[in-house]
């Protein structure tokens, strides 16, 4: 669905939940509502998105998907993150997601969380923090695939240096 509109990848991901529900296949259930959740955080509908992932995580709890569970963990610390006060309870969800992508070894899943965490600690203005986590990311996708990898979390750490008003 990602490639599509939000009003399309709604439109799908609701049919796959729906689908889903009728024949009682909760994965199918778990990730339909977690890409309609996806469709409305590109709408900007934060509260609704977060109603949906909560909804998905609680299946994939349920089912025991726990690579379902850290996509999920995720993108709700995603969701806090995008909520000025929220940092903390992102990075609540963000460490369970750090945790499951480190006990099954998806370096690449665990890169994309460490960044978010340096930015939840840029946010919430602790530095040393922010630096620590986003290091941590450069340096799994700079060992994953090489240089060309390491964009985001440069540019993050350009944000952080930004915000503490220090050249990098």
């Amino acid at each position: 669905y990602s490639g599509s509109t939000p009003d399309t990848m709604l439109l799908m991901a609701s049919e796959a939940v729906s689908h889903s529900r009728k024949i009682g296949f909760k994965k199918g259930e778990g990730l339909g509502l977690n890409a309609m959740a996806n469709a409305y955080v590109n709408m900007s509908s934060l509260a609704k998105a977060l109603e949906l992932y909560l909804q998905s995580l609680r299946i994939s709890e349920n089912i025991n998907d726990r690579d379902l569970m850290r996509k999920l963990y995720n993108n709700i610390g995603l969701v806090h993150s995008n909520e000025p006060g929220e940092e903390r309870q992102a990075l609540h969800y963000y460490f369970q997601a750090k945790a499951m992508a480190e006990q099954v070894h998806n370096l690449r899943s665990l890169s994309i969380v460490l960044v978010n965490m340096g930015e939840a600690y840029k946010n919430l203005k602790m530095y040393d923090s922010a630096i620590f986590y986003t290091q941590q990311a450069y340096k799994l996708v700079a060992d994953l695939g090489g240089i060309a990898n390491t964009f985001v979390p440069t540019h993050v750490m350009g944000g952080i240096y930004l915000a503490m008003d220090k050249p990098a």
